[in-house]
């Protein structure tokens, strides 16, 4: 079954550039797992994965889940 292309990507993102609009996206507001899947057009599963990944390369920010499963980054200057 074929999705119709959303505005950050289709079914078919790259996951790199999905990593890229996760962090864009916590950058703008927190947002919860059923939220970025759907902006995304991914799964839950998906982007639960992806957060994951998010969390084990230094590359990126650390993310930290919030009460209520909303996800955000968290700067260097914060605990």
């Amino acid at each position: 079954m074929a999705r119709e292309e959303g505005e950050m990507g289709s079914e078919n993102m790259k996951k790199s550039t999905r990593l890229l609009a996760i962090v864009r996206l916590l950058n703008e507001r927190p947002h919860t797992t059923r939220e970025l899947a759907s902006l995304l057009n991914v799964s839950e599963r998906t982007i639960q994965q992806d957060l994951q990944d998010l969390r084990d390369d230094p590359l990126y920010l650390q993310l930290k889940q919030e009460v209520r499963y909303q996800w955000r980054l968290l700067g260097e200057n914060t605990e």
